[in-house]
């Protein structure tokens, strides 16, 4: 009988105790808990637009390029993708591959982002004749491939992807998939051009940060250099830098 009136009492003090403890919602909140609140603050302000419908060479594959209104962005780091600064600008930051018959999709860059500065299909000029006259005709090549220029990297190591980066040229296969990278990783791409078609061989131009100051300038050479495609890339420049002093002492030597 002792020992129930004591487990009676004794049962309300550590109800009461239990009671005075500190509330799930006064704890102190977990690393995870902040990351988790930053980036719904950041998807609440963040907007971003579908732009037009682009169609491909498969029937039923299209692809749609994603845009935001933010021109500077800052790196992902922990897990937080933020903006440095606002502009009307516009950036298309990566491109949604739709298959209309299946419903499948995917993104060009998965699970990243970019500045896609251009995005197409491989075109230069065909001669014909007709009659007497000749015409030159623009048409597209039907490679199988889609080539892009794109700023992913942030090469000068201030924690943006801005214009002043270099902007890389890749190649996917026509679906969207399999992305390379077929530039120097050094150049900043100006200029790609098709040169033959049939051997997948390409023209790119551009400055390469030969001082490694991480920028691009005039004060780096403007360079050619061709990529053959297949299996694997392979780059060639058109001078070397060795060739490229030979030439500055025939054009001085013809100056003096």
């Amino acid at each position: 009988m002792h020992t129930f009136k004591f487990l009676w009492i004794l049962t309300p003090v550590l109800w009461l105790f239990s009671c005075s403890g500190p509330s799930e919602s006064d704890q102190p909140l977990t690393k995870a808990d902040s990351l988790l609140a930053v980036q719904t603050q950041e998807i609440e302000k963040t907007n971003l637009s579908v732009e037009e419908m682009i169609k491909t060479e498969h029937p039923g594959l299209v692809y749609y390029p994603l845009e935001s209104e933010s021109h500077f962005h800052l790196k992902k780091r922990g897990g937080i993708s933020s903006f440095s600064s606002k502009s009307n600008s516009e950036i298309t930051w990566n491109l949604l591959f739709v298959n209309i018959d299946s419903k499948e999709q995917h993104l060009l860059l998965e699970d990243s982002w970019g500045i896609i500065q251009s995005f197409q299909e491989p075109a230069d000029f065909i001669h014909s004749e007709e009659g007497a006259q000749s015409n030159r005709k623009h048409r597209k090549f039907r490679t199988g491939h889609l080539f892009y220029k794109i700023i992913t990297e942030d090469y000068n190591a201030d924690d943006r992807l801005t214009t002043f980066d270099p902007s890389y040229l890749y190649q996917s296969n026509s679906f969207g998939k399999n992305l390379r990278l077929i530039s120097p990783p050094n150049m900043d791409v100006r200029e790609w051009a098709f040169i033959d078609s049939l051997n997948f061989q390409i023209e790119l131009r551009g400055h390469v940060d030969r001082n490694n100051d991480g920028r691009f300038n005039n004060e780096d050479p403007y360079e050619v250099w061709f990529a053959e495609l297949g299996d694997s890339v392979q780059l060639t420049p058109l001078l070397t830098p060795a060739e490229t002093d030979s030439l500055k002492k025939i054009y001085l030597d013809i100056e003096n």
